[in-house]
């Protein structure tokens, strides 16, 4: 379990609540504190490029390529 606080360049706090992260499985002893972290942003990009993409860019179907859509 991770306890992650931010400071700004004066050493104060930039945020008020810390952010809390939890590594569980297999590996969850091999993996070093920015280990976990650096899963944690890559993830955090991703769900919010989805959501971008769903709300934004059209991207809420799933859409297949067939007959009717190829070019003749």
């Amino acid at each position: 379990m991770l306890r992650l606080t931010y400071y700004d360049e004066a050493n104060n706090l930039a945020r008020k609540r810390p952010l809390w992260l939890l590594a569980i499985g297999e590996y969850q002893v091999k993996l070093s504190a920015t280990d976990i972290y650096q899963a944690y942003t890559q993830r955090f990009a991703h769900e919010h490029f989805l959501r971008f993409g769903k709300q934004k860019m059209l991207l809420d179907g799933f859409q297949t390529p067939g007959d009717d859509r190829e070019e003749k």
